[in-house]
C-alpha cells in the first residue's frame, strides 16, 4: 500500500433491499474508525470495528452504509362495470329498507 488516503464505493441489491457503502481513509497516527449506519444496523458496528482493527493498524476510516427498501408499487385496476352494478344494487337495497331518501 502506497497511500493511506483513498475512497471506495459499492452498491448491491437483493430482492427488495438495496445497499450502498462508502469507505474513506486518510492518514492518521492512530486507528480512528467512524461509522454512519442506519439505526437498525447499530449492532453491526462492533463486529465491523473488531474486523477492521484486525486488518488495519492506523488511519482515519469513515464507513457510511445506506439501506433502501423498495416497496412494490401498488397497482389497482378498477373494474368499473362491476363497481357500478354493485352501487346500483346497494342503492336499490337502501331504498327498499328506507335507508336513503334521495338515492339515484
Amino acid at each position: 500500500m502506497r497511500s493511506m488516503t483513498g475512497i471506495g464505493t459499492g452498491r448491491a441489491r437483493k430482492g427488495k433491499l438495496a445497499a450502498s457503502v462508502e469507505l474513506r481513509s486518510v492518514n492518521h497516527r492512530f486507528l480512528d474508525l467512524v461509522f454512519r449506519l442506519p439505526p437498525a444496523m447499530g449492532t453491526l458496528e462492533m463486529r465491523l470495528r473488531e474486523r477492521l482493527s484486525q486488518e488495519i493498524d492506523r488511519g482515519r476510516i469513515s464507513i457510511a452504509l445506506e439501506l433502501e427498501h423498495a416497496d412494490p408499487v401498488l397497482q389497482i385496476e378498477l373494474n368499473e362495470p362491476f363497481v357500478e352494478a354493485y352501487v346500483r344494487q346497494a342503492r336499490k337495497l337502501a331504498r327498499r329498507h328506507g335507508l336513503l331518501v334521495n338515492a339515484r
